[in-house]
């Protein structure tokens, strides 16, 4: 007979009942209330109770490609734009697609422009404890997140590296928004929604792969809010040895992409519809394959 120690079982049980009233709770949250509510209820002192235990342990990913995905709830952002399709599984389909048709078990994905991890969690799932997923992300808060979350999960092939993603390794200014999800390098511009300026560490992919600190990759996936132009600038040595397939979207800069990757010979596909890459949107999400 089967016998459990003391208050195990009662305990597990206990906290399994509780992060399912925080996800759910959540979940409401999201559905009844705008990006714009929930941000003016942190700013009022009688929700910090309930801020405190929403953010107060784990909480669950209720669809999408990996089965009962855990999340730390501290680190949680519910008041940002991207926390209803991230709660749901519903992050950026395409791209979950995507990775599904072109990531293998024991394989390496490079994550570029991460956030907050959450398409690094579902590559690590697609790996699997022989893979290895690389995360490259500037912001101090979403490697925090990043790195809480693989541990939830047991995802101990995540490895973090703080930084931007650009042309040649060094330092930039990026430019800090009201939410994390649109931070920028000041070389793209500036933001309607600008709250300040950083001076980041900035990695190339090529220099990344030759100094040892990560392996070459199978797939890269970027999502640089408009540098996409310095990371392939940046990983020109990768491209032609290694040929990893990538799956980018695009922020305004699909010609300019699509020439950079001309010399590489690179076939490239619309994820988002069937137009093709041309006469898509200026966000569009492509995959582009190396030709033989």
């Amino acid at each position: 007979m089967l016998r459990v120690r003391g208050s195990e079982a009662p305990a597990r049980s206990s906290r399994s009942l509780v992060t399912a009233v925080r996800t759910r709770a959540l979940w409401f949250l999201l559905r009844t209330r705008s990006t714009e509510q929930l941000r003016a209820l942190q700013d009022c002192p009688a929700w910090a109770p309930v801020d405190r235990a929403l953010r107060s342990g784990e909480i669950l990913v209720l669809g999408g490609m990996v089965p009962r995905l855990r999340l730390s709830g501290r680190h949680f952002d519910y008041c940002g734009v991207l926390a209803r399709s991230v709660l749901t599984g519903l992050h950026e389909p395409m791209v979950q697609e995507a990775l599904r048709r072109t990531v293998a078990p024991g394989g390496v994905v490079l994550d570029l422009g991460a956030h907050f991890g959450t398409i690094s969690l579902i590559a690590a799932w697609l790996v699997g404890p022989q893979g290895t997923v690389i995360s490259v992300e500037p912001q101090p808060a979403c490697v925090e997140g990043i790195e809480a979350d693989a541990r939830l999960n047991g995802f101990a092939h995540i490895r973090v590296i703080q930084a931007a993603v650009g042309a040649a390794s060094g330092m930039i200014e990026v430019v800090l928004a009201a939410d994390s999800a649109w931070t920028i390098s000041s070389s793209v511009g500036e933001h309607p929604l600008e709250t300040g300026r950083a001076m980041v560490r900035a990695v190339a992919v090529d220099d990344l792969i030759a100094t040892g600190a990560i392996p070459p990759p199978d797939v890269v996936k970027i999502d640089v809010e408009g540098s996409e132009v310095d990371v392939i600038a940046g990983m020109e040595r990768t491209l032609t040895e290694t040929r990893p397939r990538l799956i980018a979207e695009m922020h305004d800069r699909t010609s300019a992409f699509s020439r950079a990757l001309e010399p590489f010979r690179y076939e490239m596909v619309n994820l988002d519809g069937p137009e093709p890459i041309e006469q898509a949107g200026p966000n569009v999400h492509l995959l582009a394959s190396p030709l033989n």
